[in-house]
């Protein structure tokens, strides 16, 4: 005779698996529309063609980032650890918002390290512009032609 015990089979019962699962679910879909989250908002725009960005005007901060990744603010250049000291000070003078301008191959941690700056020193209004470069500057150069 066989012992109860090596006779058993054991299987997973999904059913309460399933019924937990169904219960998160919908409290996702109660819950999402709810969170209201606010980002920064951006006017993200390019020079091409004929419609060129707007000059800055003298109370507007201009934040630019160059291919290598360095940031300059109205032409001075700012390291990362006091970029957002140094926007905040400037914003009672330049109440108008910022313009970043980012170069096309510029990394992608230095602009979101600059917007995340605009962000901490409280400038709502940013305009996004990428800077044109023109066609031979970045191109590699031609390959040697076959003898």
């Amino acid at each position: 005779m066989k012992r109860l015990a090596q006779s058993q089979i054991s299987e997973i019962n999904i059913t309460p698996l399933t019924d937990v699962f169904l219960v998160l679910l919908i409290i996702m879909m109660v819950v999402t529309p709810m969170i209201n989250f606010a980002g920064l908002p951006l006017s993200v725009s390019t020079e091409e063609g004929d419609s060129k960005p707007q000059k800055p005007t003298s109370k507007v901060i201009t934040v630019k980032v160059d291919a290598e990744g360095n940031i300059t603010v109205n032409g001075e250049t700012v390291t990362r650890t006091f970029l957002a000291a140094d926007l905040r000070a400037r914003l009672a003078k330049n109440p108008e918002g910022t313009v970043v301008q980012v170069h096309p191959n510029a990394p992608y941690d230095a602009l979101t390290f600059a917007l995340g700056a605009v962000y901490k020193a409280g400038i709502l209004r940013v305009n996004v512009f990428e800077e044109k470069v023109s066609d031979t500057a970045g191109a590699p150069a031609a390959p040697p032609a076959k003898s």
